[in-house]
């Protein structure tokens, strides 16, 4: 029978009796976290899994096992603020990969540690964890360096997860006192391809191969933090579908092959060395009990500590207790139905237009509803769910993120997109559901573009509006397709027709926008801009659209207060202080290049600054850098046509023939057909070929 009456039945409950006073009274230990993302469970050999994973069995071994720990959340981000935080996301209020900053008012483990005298570092394999999203606080180092390429493509989004172990093992060489380390590995993050000789070895299955290869990289940092006799904790942020319920990888649903989670805790001869715990536990109780076994305070953290369940024999068992969860991605950018839910006990109720009851004792899988059956226990865990969602946080601000964000962000398959303007419906035909196969087409679709298969993406995508018009993302890519083909006219007709419907979004009339500025169409262009700041005022994408587009209207000061606007709302935004430095650049050049060097410092890779900074320089007599500056930019972004065309003509120019071909035959091949005035192709393409005849160059 479920208990009744604690109103707020989701604060988490405290464990009784204290941690072992020796414990609190030792030299400060240093501790380990490492997180594996994408890692589920039942990967891992101790948990049953396929996957040889020797160092990470051992641990487990040698320290405590979770068999019921659970994520709260199904994305990274999310997650990551969960474990770091002790908070669920309905306390940090960080819901998505894509629009959210942890608060600098949370209060982390690194800044927990830090004011107890620890050094704090922090090594990370993938970019939704970069530290401009808000995790990097508190620690004295937050290595989030990708990489950089001398190929194409400067945006780096992930690295090997020897590659983050070792500069982990560097910084622990060079600490003299205590330490904490946070390690972070994305290696079973799709796409599976893990190296020799594991890549061969699971050619069947190669995410089994990721989580082998993983172990692998990780056991030479657990050897040393045993050496250390460091405290270590092992979990993953959330797990991997592989189909299951029809899911491919992760973020849309929250059924228990993405939401449990592996935790491993061991702390030399400390701890229940070979034991099990089969209660249920959550991220958000990781924090707390690391602060206990540290003899810290543990104020601000509300999650649970099962630190006496670690140490103590006989201690109590964890009381029954309930875990909230969601997954508001889809939500978020796709208009569909929000999905929260809870765990009590061996309950879990999944709240969705079709309600989902599961009893995890005898249906771990999940496969048999009992909400219909069983509308007692639906109505205890409505209520338990509702309590909870009481003191929830939901300050309603998502950030928009600038485009490098995004690039980097899709290229590891998370889509960005945004709520509609009014209100919409949240039916049955808005549960994931009934939307997953659709949303497995946008995927494939995806990967066929990043391909260059066109066709075949078009081809899906056009399919999922068929049957339902409103996915926005399908939507936006496809526009997206029909530009970057050089069809600006079917993009802006597709976009059109989808503005006048009361599920359209910032994101559609974003998009809309910005073609109808590529058009030339200026007017409607404002229009259909000011329709989206109207909606969505703090919108950075939409301000700094409006600035450029008041700016070819030859409206200056609209302009800069627009950008002014935005600077203010976020100081870091690359973009805005670009599209400043573009307004300042014909009369007022020291403030351009003050903006451009700005922008760079927070995205130095930035393509319009670069292009601008090559114009500074250019106009300097600076070839040299200019010429840097303009590669940089394109390298950035390879349709970048100013820098295409202004590094083309500075190459003729200067009389590298060689050079200067293939770099404007790449514009006159790539520039869409109503752009093409704007950048005289038709003079360049003549000068090109008279380039190739007289000097002979094919």
């Amino acid at each position: 029978m479920l208990s009744r009456g604690v109103s707020a039945i989701l604060a988490l409950v405290s464990i009784v009796g204290a941690i072992a006073a020796p414990l609190a009274e030792q030299a400060r230990p240093n501790v380990l976290l490492i997180t594996i993302d994408t890692l589920r469970q039942d990967s891992l050999g101790s948990y049953g899994g396929r996957a040889e994973t020797p160092a990470l069995d051992q641990l487990a071994r040698a320290g405590v096992r979770f068999e019921n720990a659970v994520a709260h959340a199904v994305l990274t981000l999310p997650s990551h603020t969960s474990i770091l935080a002790g908070l669920d996301p309905s306390r940090h209020d960080v819901h998505d990969n894509v629009g959210f900053r942890v608060s600098a008012e949370i209060d982390t483990w690194a800044e927990r540690l830090k004011r107890a005298g620890y050094a704090t570092g922090a090594f990370v394999g993938g970019f939704p964890l970069d530290s401009q999203f808000g995790l990097a606080q508190g620690f004295d180092l937050y290595d989030d360096y990708y990489g950089r390429s001398d190929g194409e493509s400067f945006y780096f989004v992930e690295r090997r997860a020897e590659e983050v172990v070792g500069r982990a093992r560097r910084w622990l060489e060079g600490q003299s006192g205590a330490w904490f380390a946070w390690v972070h590995v994305y290696d079973p993050h799709a796409p599976y391809a893990a190296p020799p000789p594991f890549a061969e070895k699971y050619a069947d299955n190669p995410y089994a191969g990721e989580v082998a290869y993983t172990d692998a990289a990780l056991a030479p940092l657990l050897a040393d933090a045993a050496r250390h006799e460091a405290l270590i904790v092992v979990t993953s942020d959330h797990g991997e579908a592989l189909g299951d319920h029809g899911e491919r990888t992760h973020g849309i649903f929250a059924y228990e092959a993405t939401l449990r989670v592996p935790l491993i805790v061991a702390w030399g001869s400390r701890l229940r060395a070979g034991t099990t715990v089969v209660e249920r536990t959550a991220h958000a109780d990781i924090l707390p009990t690391v602060l206990d076994l540290l003899g810290l305070a543990t104020h601000g953290a509300e999650g649970t500590s099962f630190a006496t369940v670690l140490t103590e024999r006989n201690a109590m068992s964890i009381a029954e207790r309930s875990v909230y969860f969601e997954s508001l991605g889809p939500s978020l950018t796709r208009n569909w139905a929000p999905l929260r839910g809870v765990i009590h006990g061996n309950l879990k109720f999944i709240d969705l237009p079709v309600a989902e009851l599961y009893d995890l004792a005898n249906d771990p899988e999940e496969r048999n509803n009992l909400s219909t059956r069983r509308t007692d226990w639906l109505a205890e865990l409505k209520t338990i769910l509702e309590d909870h969602l009481e003191g929830a946080i939901e300050s309603g601000d998502v950030v928009a993120e600038n485009a490098a964000t995004l690039q980097r962000l899709r290229a590891l398959g998370y889509l960005s997109g945004s709520a509609a303007i009014s209100a919409h419906r949240r039916g049955v035909e808005d549960d994931p559901k009934n939307l997953i196969a659709l949303e497995n087409d946008v995927q494939q679709a995806v990967s066929a573009a990043d391909a260059g298969d066109t066709r075949t993406a078009m081809a899906l995508l056009e399919g999922v509006l068929e049957q339902r018009p409103d996915f926005v993302v399908a939507l936006t890519l496809l526009a997206s397709i029909e530009h970057e083909r050089g069809d600006v006219t079917a993009a802006i007709t597709r976009l059109r027709e989808a503005a006048a419907f009361d599920w359209s979004t910032v994101d559609v009339l974003t998009t809309l926008g910005s073609y109808l500025r590529l058009a030339g169409q200026l007017d409607e262009a404002l229009d259909v801009l000011n329709r989206a700041r109207e909606a969505k005022p703090k919108n950075l994408d939409v301000l700094n659209l409006l600035a450029a587009v008041y700016m070819e209207n030859n409206l200056e000061s609209l302009a800069a207060e627009i950008l002014e606007e935005a600077i203010h709302l976020d100081p870091t935004h690359p973009d805005a202080h670009a599209n400043l430095g573009m307004l300042f650049l014909p009369t007022r050049p020291d403030a351009a290049a003050n903006s451009f060097r700005t922008a760079l410092r927070y995205d130095p890779e930035l393509s319009d600054a670069h292009n601008g900074m090559g114009i500074l320089a250019a106009r300097g007599g600076n070839s040299s850098a200019a010429i840097d500056h303009w590669r940089r930019a394109i390298r950035a972004d390879e349709h970048h046509f100013q820098a295409l065309r202004n590094l083309g003509i500075r190459l003729v120019e200067l009389n590298r023939f060689v050079e200067a071909v293939p770099v404007l035959e790449r514009l006159i091949a790539n520039v869409p057909v109503g752009q093409r005035d704007e950048y005289q192709i038709a003079a360049i393409r003549e000068m090109v070929a008279r380039i190739k005849r007289d000097y002979g160059i094919s």
